[in-house]
């Protein structure tokens, strides 16, 4: 995941979560935690939201907090919804991995003349379905005409600071991650952590992509 959201925090206390109970404190929760350089953002907190929204109306109330990644997603792969995560390797018995899509979906409610992002399919939702992109960066001052070149797409994106304004989804200029590449999961060598049969330490080589300003990028290992 990458992001002008990600950030340190300044302690190891745990954020205690409680959900908002409609979409003005929805959107204060998050305007509040936006910008926030107390807690570590690690992961994005309106994605939390989603997920938690979600759990509640299948009758889920209480979930295990982890951080702020959503449950749901911790026990599903692939995940079906727009997360903000982006795949960069994955390990299986066969060597073979499916190619995920690159957007996924969420739905937008209309409530007034504000937006709410929910993770609902098309049968549920009660307004548009949009796909979104994970993108490593969003490329500022860039028209869809000149949006062109490797790994870039004029797409759907979505920031923790749009969905606390609670605005429609807007189009960008976004540069892509490489593709997810497969491999075949490391024999290793039983009570012995992290060495391989052969004795070296299993590991995978990602080359970082070229990105025109620094950004902040979060790695997860599951």
């Amino acid at each position: 995941m990458c992001g002008e959201h990600l950030q340190n925090g300044q302690t190891s206390d745990k954020y205690k979560f409680e959900l908002p109970e409609n979409a003005e404190a929805e959107s204060e929760m998050l305007e509040n935690n936006v910008g926030n350089k107390v807690y570590g953002m690690h992961e994005d907190i309106s994605h939390f939201l989603r997920c938690s929204l979600a759990e509640k109306s299948m009758g889920r109330m209480k979930m295990d907090q982890h951080g702020f990644e959503c449950e749901a997603e911790r026990k599903a792969y692939p995940f079906e919804y727009y997360s903000g995560w982006f795949d960069i390797y994955q390990l299986t018995n066969t060597g073979e991995c499916a190619e995920n899509p690159a957007a996924k979906p969420l739905c937008v409610e209309r409530n007034g003349g504000k937006y709410i992002y929910r993770m609902k399919n098309s049968d549920l939702c009660n307004g548009q379905i949009y796909d979104f992109y994970s993108p490593v960066e969003i490329l500022q001052n860039i028209n869809e005409k000149d949006c062109n070149g490797d790994s870039r797409v004029f797409g759907y994106y979505l920031t923790s600071e749009l969905v606390a304004s609670q605005v429609k989804p807007r189009k960008k200029c976004l540069k892509l991650h490489s593709p997810k590449r497969c491999s075949r999961n490391f024999k290793t060598t039983p009570g012995i952590l992290g060495n391989s049969l052969s004795g070296q330490l299993p590991s995978v080589t990602w080359q970082l992509p070229i990105v025109e300003k620094p950004v902040s990028c979060v790695v997860r290992i599951r």
